[in-house]
């Protein structure tokens, strides 16, 4: 199953299959039935049993992204309810070794095409349950399908279309995944409008051109690459100035009750206010992971009847960092903290050394995480999608960064390595 790529794309097909069916499984399950967390646990736990002592190694070089998952598991010592605590973080722990192998299994090129389509299904199907909820002030309908909330089905559809733009702007991509590229980025704007999602649309904007600059800079040569990042930095000032100004203005709040939301973001600076003030109840440590949303609680308790929380479950502060603090304490921020910091500058390594749609896309990816950390939680649930690419975002682009210090800057942006990696063992090796 693990041979070596074959073809010009450099795709292994047969993990090309387990990973995209294995990844629609993970996704859907949500909405669909949490039995489908089987199969993508299976396939990849028969990967794992094929070649347990490459995949072990595989795992144990691969420290940083377990450094979160591990605190998660030790707080089980100190957790205000341990029993979910340690169902909790062993969830995380096996997502999250997963994810390092996805990332060893097979070059970007192919775990981002596969992703792709994956995603692709994914919008399709909840796009065809046709599922909307009320939102904002204005009592809007948004379509939501079978993600839970109108930011998670944009946050799907952003998805989609960045991966598609990526595997479009790869000419070494299969023609039929590019052609299903092109098809995702034609159905993926009126989805968009539809789940009125202002921030993702913003977000989407400025990843895709974020994608589009580095892959434009790829196909220019190194004298002309300083002057294209000057001036690039130069829009970017201009854009944050601007951005102040109309604060300053009045005109972001004017924006906000225009799109049905009120300048409390729907009741999340208060949770965030009553965050600040349990932080330093438990400011080290926290009381264990998950251990706060649970019933009979009376914070918990208090903030699911201030927030019409009927069923009592299934909340949150609506913020990574408060959330973390509240969990695992100033310790476990720290260590989120560095994680993402390690991630990022991995992207952005690889792509300033050798830019590429596929580096392009771990960067403008990880941007659009990085933006959603302020109001949700992607990195820190169990079986999220945030959660499993945290440590394939990390292992590719620490992959990347190693070859690209060891080979060099060769010119051409069409380079194997660019499109993601050195190629995958055989097992008999």
């Amino acid at each position: 199953m693990a041979g070596k790529p074959a073809g010009p794309s450099g795709i292994d097909w047969p993990i090309w299959w387990m990973t995209f069916l294995s990844l629609t499984g993970y996704n859907i399950a949500v909405g669909i039935s949490p039995a489908l967390i089987a199969l993508f646990l299976l396939c990849w736990s028969l990967y794992f049993l094929a070649w347990p002592a490459r995949n072990l190694d595989r795992l144990l070089r691969a420290p940083l992204p377990f450094a979160l998952p591990l605190l998660a598991l030790a707080s089980t010592l100190w957790s205000q309810a341990a029993a979910i605590t340690l169902r909790n973080a062993i969830e995380l722990l096996l997502v999250t070794g997963i994810g390092v192998l996805i990332a060893r299994a097979q070059r970007l090129r192919s775990f981002l095409s596969a992703f792709m389509c994956m995603m692709l299904v994914s919008v399709l199907i909840g796009a065809a349950t046709g599922k909307r909820a009320v939102l904002g002030i204005h009592g809007d309908m948004a379509l939501i399908g079978i993600f839970g909330s109108k930011n998670n089905f944009a946050l799907m559809i952003s998805m989609m279309m960045l991966s598609a733009a990526a595997v479009l702007a790869d000419p070494l991509q299969p023609r039929p995944l590019r052609l299903l590229g092109l098809f995702s980025l034609v159905i993926g704007p009126p989805l968009l409008v539809m789940a009125k999602s202002l921030g993702a649309m913003v977000t989407l904007f400025l990843a895709l051109g974020c994608l589009g600059f580095f892959t434009l800079a790829g196909r220019l040569s190194r004298r002309l690459r300083p002057a294209l990042y000057v001036l690039a930095t130069l829009l970017a000032l201009a854009m944050v100035v601007t951005f102040l100004m109309l604060q300053d203005a009045g005109v972001l709040e004017m924006l906000l009750r225009s799109a049905g939301k009120d300048t409390s973001l729907t009741g999340r600076t208060f949770l965030w206010s009553r965050a600040d003030g349990l932080i330093p109840l438990h400011p080290l440590l926290g009381v264990g992971y998950q251990a706060f949303w649970v019933q009979e609680s009376v914070e918990a308790e208090g903030l699911w009847r201030a927030s019409d929380i009927i069923a009592r479950f299934g909340f949150h502060f609506h913020n990574l960092y408060y959330e973390t603090a509240i969990e695992l304490g100033y310790v476990g921020v720290a260590v989120l903290a560095v994680t993402l910091a390690a991630v990022a500058a991995a992207a952005l390594i690889a792509v300033f050394r050798r830019p590429c749609p596929e580096h392009a896309f771990l960067v403008s990816a990880t941007a659009i995480f990085l933006s959603r950390a302020y109001v949700e939680l992607d990195f820190l649930t169990p079986f999220s999608m945030g959660s499993l690419l945290l440590p394939v975002f990390w292992s590719y682009g620490a992959q990347a960064v190693a070859e690209t210090r060891r080979l060099g800057r060769r010119p051409s942006w069409q380079a194997t390595l660019c499109p993601g990696g050195p190629p995958v063992p055989s097992p008999a090796r």
